[in-house]
């Protein structure tokens, strides 16, 4: 981070830009033979694309050899993105908090940033016992139903349901002979998943209720199947039910599908790209229309 390396000649990269879990990326590089050994947990950056480039910053876990070439050898390396910084615990209480009071807690001690657009979700009191940083960022993030990822070496923080309401592609994409008004973006695959089944246990964060007389309850008030974060307290089973009701809201999204297209690195999650599986522009397929990216 911070000095250029002539000496390692860069070949390709790889980068997964994924909601609610670390940026991570794969190199392949010559490097001096030398300076193999001590890649190992140093910090990098690169860039990808142009106007604007997506920016990687993050550590060297692993470094795999592939092939010597005289005094130079081609390795993979293997990166997390910087976020893992935030595996620290943090100890804490919090009142009257939102998810972004929350990042403002936790996140400037490791360096971080995040970008949002604000959120009216407010949460009594939250204990920070001993959970990181970015466990923290993202259960405030699930109960304000938005989905997080780490961009640029900063927490983004972004609605799935938003984004597809406000009905702008900030990309098209179209596989087909006709791709005017896509430029170079072509489809090359599309892949479509199956309908999401009902939101399971499973899908929602879990956790203990904490009583108004601070006793520790491990099965909601209300008696159903309600869901509730750990160390958070929520002071009635109404204001239990509206937060639970935005975070469930976020997992409602029921199609999912896999893409496959030419090089967009401006493609993060959060956007919402337009698809188009017609022989031309003028033919529709089941799935055609606008999708918001999560992964």
């Amino acid at each position: 981070e911070g000095e250029r390396r002539p000496e390692i000649v860069l070949d390709s990269a790889t980068a997964a830009k994924s909601a609610n879990r670390h940026d991570s990326a794969v190199l392949t590089c010559k490097v001096p033979s030398r300076e193999v050994g001590a890649l190992e947990r140093q910090p990098l950056s690169f860039e990808i694309g142009t106007s604007p480039a997506y920016t990687f910053r993050g550590n060297i876990y692993r470094v795999e050899k592939a092939q010597r070439l005289q005094a130079q050898v081609v390795c993979k390396l293997h990166c997390i993105g910087i976020t893992s910084r935030a595996k620290t615990p943090v100890f804490g209480l919090l009142r009257d908090v939102t998810a972004e009071g929350l990042a403002d807690r936790v996140l400037p001690p490791v360096g971080l940033s995040y970008y949002s657009s604000g959120s009216t979700e407010r949460f009594p009191r939250v204990a920070l016992t001993g959970r990181d940083a970015w466990d923290i960022v993202v259960a405030g993030a699930d109960l304000s139903g938005r989905r997080v990822s780490s961009l640029n070496g900063a927490v983004w923080y972004f609605d799935p349901i938003a984004e597809l309401e406000r009905r702008l592609a900030a990309f098209t994409f179209r596989k087909s002979i006709d791709s005017y008004g896509s430029g170079d973006r072509t489809l090359l695959d599309f892949i479509p998943g199956s309908t999401r089944p009902k939101v399971s246990n499973q899908d929602l964060p879990r956790a203990a209720w904490f009583a108004p007389d601070g006793s520790v309850r491990t099965e909601a008030p209300s008696g159903d199947n309600t869901y509730w974060l750990q160390d958070v307290y929520l002071p009635t089973d109404d204001y239990a039910k509206a937060i639970f009701a935005k975070a469930r809201k976020a997992f409602t999204l029921g199609e999912t599908a896999t893409a496959r297209v030419k090089g967009v690195p401006q493609v993060i999650p959060g956007v919402v790209v337009d698809i188009s599986t017609g022989v031309v522009s003028t033919l529709t397929d089941t799935y055609d229309g606008l999708w918001v990216v999560t992964d």
